[in-house]
């Protein structure tokens, strides 16, 4: 792999990882829209239960609700199963619409300051990310069809949210991204940046607009603009 290449994988890995930081954030505003009236205290009992559904870990210093019913998250760290750090936010600023909640879809707008991406690839060809992020208890198998019953097509997707980030602005990032014996493959600082996107059951498009300066394996400026 060429070492622009390497570099931008490793930058596809840390906003798959920031995005996927989005949607825990998001799960603990949904919790806090239903208790407004105790919203300081639903906020570290909704991160908990956030922390309870991915096999990582999170830690926190400060969480607080701001006056308009974002979640403000300070001091954000998270770590694979291993205890290793994958992924630091000095701050957090979340906001929610849930203007169409009945049609299971949630608008979240997203601040990330000092955002910090570690990366490290494993013998599997898997990342530290990718474990810190997923399910702490993965979905039971779906049950097969019965003999001469048609296939259970329609349940695809039922039940499941879309989530539109209308905006993710990152400030003063960093990336750093390791292969399986520790060597650096890809490092990146002062990441400034914005994203849209739409995941849902069916569809998923991110946009993304990123600037910065690439360090290793060679030291270059980044501007990206991606539609994927």
């Amino acid at each position: 792999m060429r070492p622009a290449a390497r570099a931008l994988h490793g930058l596809g890995w840390a906003l798959i990882g920031l995005l996927a930081f989005a949607g825990l954030a998001v799960s603990a505003l949904v919790l806090l829209a239903a208790a407004p009236f105790t919203r300081p205290l639903i906020a570290s009992l909704a991160m908990r239960a956030v922390d309870e559904a991915i096999a990582g870990r999170i830690v926190l210093e400060g969480i607080s609700v701001a006056p308009h019913g974002g979640l403000e998250l300070r001091g954000v760290r998270v770590y694979d199963p291993d205890g290793h750090l994958v992924l630091s936010v000095g701050r957090a600023g979340v906001s929610l619409d849930v203007t169409e909640l009945r049609a299971r879809t949630i608008g979240v707008s997203v601040d990330l300051e000092a955002p910090s991406v570690l990366v490290a690839q494993e013998a599997d060809g898997g990342t530290s990310l990718a474990r810190a992020f997923a399910p702490s208890r993965p979905a039971a198998p779906r049950r097969p069809s019965r003999p001469g019953e048609a296939p259970r097509e329609a349940e695809e997707g039922e039940g499941a949210w879309t989530i539109h980030v209308s905006r993710l602005d990152l400030r003063g990032g960093e990336l750093s991204w390791r292969d399986a014996a520790g060597a650096v493959r890809a490092e990146a600082a002062a990441l400034e940046g914005s994203a849209r996107a739409t995941i849902g059951p069916r569809r998923a498009r991110i946009e993304v607009r990123l600037s910065g300066q690439i360090r290793a394996p060679v030291a270059t400026p980044l501007s990206l603009e991606a539609v994927v």
